[in-house]
């Protein structure tokens, strides 16, 4: 797999269990914007745009943790462990 691949790879899995998690967890109509299909489609659409900017230096797992503790917002906002307060510089938009 190249890292592209397996960047997309990760990002899809843990873009499902985090739905999943929200959804069963009682949050799902507080996330219901990221949860929805079309939520989805525009975090499926976000990763594919990043997956193509991954720095040479980053591998892809590093690369799928800076986008997914960005993209789900239920994981930004929790505080939790290396979350960034703002979008990752490699994947930002100019």
């Amino acid at each position: 797999m190249t890292k592209q691949e397996q960047f997309l790879w990760i990002v899809q899995t843990c873009l499902l269990a985090n739905a999943i998690n929200v959804s069963s967890g009682g949050q799902a109509d507080r996330f219901r914007h990221e949860v929805s299909a079309t939520g989805m489609f525009g975090n499926a659409d976000e990763a594919l745009r990043a997956s193509e900017l991954i720095p040479h230096d980053m591998d892809a797992s590093s690369a799928a943790h800076d986008f997914l503790f960005f993209i789900c917002s239920n994981l930004r906002e929790g505080g939790e462990a290396g979350s960034p307060e703002r979008c990752p510089d490699w994947m930002a938009r100019t």
